[in-house]
């Protein structure tokens, strides 16, 4: 970095890159196999995440959102253990990622107890 460049003008949001090349046409599949590739890396772990699993499934938030009937910000706040979800979303969840119901579950529990919102037991 020069001396006249701040830190700021380094600064890169990759959620507008990643969007600009989720809109290619040309680059669907590049997207997909990405996605995959780096949900392989966090669901190989011991513990994925939901957004782990929707990695693997090779979806971005606004597509998983889209197939499951809801909206990104909702995906968002699953993915951070924020908001309860029903056991029907949770057999959607399921079948749109492609995993057993039981892993979505433990996922979801997982990130309820990680934030302290699970009961006891």
């Amino acid at each position: 970095m020069n001396s006249n460049t701040s830190e700021s003008d380094d600064f890169v949001d990759l959620d507008a890159e990643v969007a600009a090349l989720d809109a290619r046409p040309d680059l669907k599949e590049t997207m997909v196999a990405a996605r995959k590739a780096a949900g392989s890396l966090l669901y190989g772990s011991d513990l994925p995440g939901l957004k782990a699993l929707r990695l693997h499934a090779g979806l971005s938030q606004k597509e998983f959102a889209k197939r499951m009937e809801s909206t990104q910000a909702t995906v968002s706040k699953w993915e951070a253990g924020t908001v309860d979800c029903r056991a029907s979303t949770i057999d959607k969840m399921s079948n749109v990622l492609g995993v057993e119901r039981g892993l979505v579950c433990e996922v979801i529990c997982r990130s309820f107890k990680n934030k302290g919102l699970a009961g006891n037991g």
